[in-house]
């Protein structure tokens, strides 16, 4: 919800995608851990490259949680924009990398090879596209609700070697 426009505005995917992208690097650069990324200080430092301040704060409470040194247990950083510049957020590991696994899923490059995936070469994909301090968090029980892996026989399995159909295929 738009505070000043009191109108629902919807974010792209993808700018989404690179916005939590520029979000990692920035707390990188300013040596700030994923858990403990100030909120007043994070939107001013990625409205300098561009994003609206709501985007930024709609980013952290997305895939971050408030920090419990923060205060209260809201969890809604585009109110604490406005309120409490002080909140800290901390990464959801599994929320960025569940997040990523569905624009995978989803991206037109992938048309070539239908929507069918082998297991193996989807987590390398996967686990490369996400933010290096993630990719171990990367684990095929986030794809629950996202792809079905269809295994052929017994041996394929024991090798880990499986289709990945995306739900929404």
């Amino acid at each position: 919800l738009d505070p000043t426009t009191n109108r629902w505005r919807g974010v792209d995917e993808g700018y989404l995608d690179h916005l939590l992208d520029v979000l990692c690097v920035a707390a990188e650069a300013n040596g700030w851990p994923l858990s403990a990324v100030p909120l007043g200080k994070a939107c001013d430092a990625l409205f300098a490259d561009g994003f609206p301040k709501p985007l930024t704060a709609y980013a952290l409470g997305r895939f971050f949680e408030r920090s419990p040194s923060s205060g209260d247990d809201s969890n809604d950083a585009t109110t604490d924009a406005k309120t409490n510049d002080d909140a800290f957020f901390a990464a959801r590991p599994k929320s960025v990398c569940a997040f990523k696994a569905g624009r995978l899923l989803d991206a037109p490059a992938n048309a070539s090879s239908g929507s069918k995936w082998r297991l193996d070469a989807f987590v390398e994909k996967w686990r490369a596209c996400v933010p290096e301090p993630f990719r171990d968090d990367c684990d095929v029980s986030l794809l629950a609700g996202l792809a079905l892996a269809h295994v052929e026989d017994a041996r394929a399995e024991e090798r880990q070697v499986a289709e990945i159909v995306s739900v929404g295929a």
